[in-house]
Parts: C-alpha cells; sequence; structure tokens
C-alpha cells in the first residue's frame, strides 16, 4: 500500500470539473453540494478508532453525489488495516443521479490504484454494482437494499396517513379529557 498517498489531495475539489459544478446552479439545477475535504474530515473524526478498524462495521452514504465521504471511509478503513474486500462489502451509497454513482465507482477504482492496493478488479465492479446505488433515496428500501415498487409506496402511504389521523385522534381526545378534567376543578 502506498503510505504517501495523499487523501486531502484526492479529495480536492477547487479543480473539480466546471460542467458538474454548473449544472447545480440556479432553479433548474440539481442543488447539489460537493462536500470539501475539510468538512468530510471533520465529519470522519467523529467515528470513533475502533469503528475504522472493525471488519464488520457498515457505513452508509444516503446522498453519495461525487463520492467525497465513500472515498475517505474507503481510505480511512483501508489505512486501519481493514481488507480491500472487507471494505468494498461494508461501505453503501445512493444517490439520485446516475452520473454521480458512475463517477463514484471510477474515482473509488482511482483511489484504490492510486493507493496501489491489490485487488481483483471483476470482484470490486460486482461489489460496487450492488452496493453503490442510482435511486431516490426516500423510495428505497433499505433493509432489503433495493427500491421499493410503487404498491410498497401506495401502502406506505396509506400507513402513513393512518397513523397521522390516529395521532391526530388521540390529541383530540387527550385534550378533551384535559378540559373535562378542568371544567371538575372549577365545580
Amino acid at each position: 500500500m502506498n503510505e504517501d498517498f495523499n487523501i486531502e489531495a484526492f479529495l480536492d475539489l477547487r479543480n473539480y470539473a466546471d460542467k458538474r459544478t454548473d449544472r447545480r446552479k440556479g432553479s433548474g439545477g440539481t442543488q447539489e453540494f460537493f462536500t470539501p475535504y475539510c468538512l468530510v474530515k471533520r465529519m470522519a473524526d467523529k467515528v470513533t478508532e475502533d469503528m475504522w478498524y472493525d471488519p464488520t462495521k457498515t457505513f452508509l452514504e444516503p446522498s453519495c453525489g461525487n463520492g467525497q465521504f465513500v472515498c475517505y471511509i474507503i481510505y480511512k478503513r483501508l489505512m486501519c488495516n481493514v481488507s480491500v474486500i472487507d471494505t468494498m462489502n461494508t461501505v453503501y451509497a445512493v444517490d439520485l443521479m446516475p452520473d454521480n454513482i458512475h463517477e463514484l465507482k471510477e474515482r473509488v477504482f482511482r483511489l484504490l490504484n492510486l493507493m496501489e492496493v491489490s485487488y481483483d478488479k471483476d470482484t470490486i465492479k460486482k461489489v460496487m454494482d450492488h452496493n453503490f446505488v442510482a435511486c431516490d433515496f426516500f423510495k428505497f428500501n433499505f433493509d432489503e437494499w433495493r427500491e421499493y415498487t410503487d404498491d410498497e409506496l401506495i401502502a406506505i402511504e396509506k400507513e402513513q396517513k393512518r397513523q397521522k389521523y390516529l395521532e391526530s385522534k388521540q390529541r383530540r381526545e387527550q385534550k378533551k379529557l384535559e378540559e373535562n378534567k378542568n371544567k371538575n376543578k372549577l365545580f
């Protein structure tokens, strides 16, 4: 492994392609925010050391963009001597934009190559194809790692409305009880 690899330089966005940053501007833009290294590092520093070293710990980036956090997570896990296959099998990413997922996969291969990590390209590609998905985060079943079907989304919406109704009904009943209690105190 290349111990001299500089993750900060790898994640530097100053020279990031203008066409990528231009598409997020204005009312018709994607409103994407590509997280600078300093914020990635600050957030990653909140993860305990034992979590980085534990090959069974799972990491999920639900709005991965171009993969700033994902690349840092992979880098950090590899630097903590977690094997490349354990690292890749425990990192998951979702993004709405398919081109972001495509770019993420390219960046991960570039990261592994620059870090001089030994890996089987077909295996890593297969893992990334499974673990890195282009999907609407709010329409994704994380328990089963797949998109919800339209029927499931309709059922979820109905259940949310039912729960909201029941909560509202319970609040009304509670309010009536409080009002009756207060009336009884007056007499």
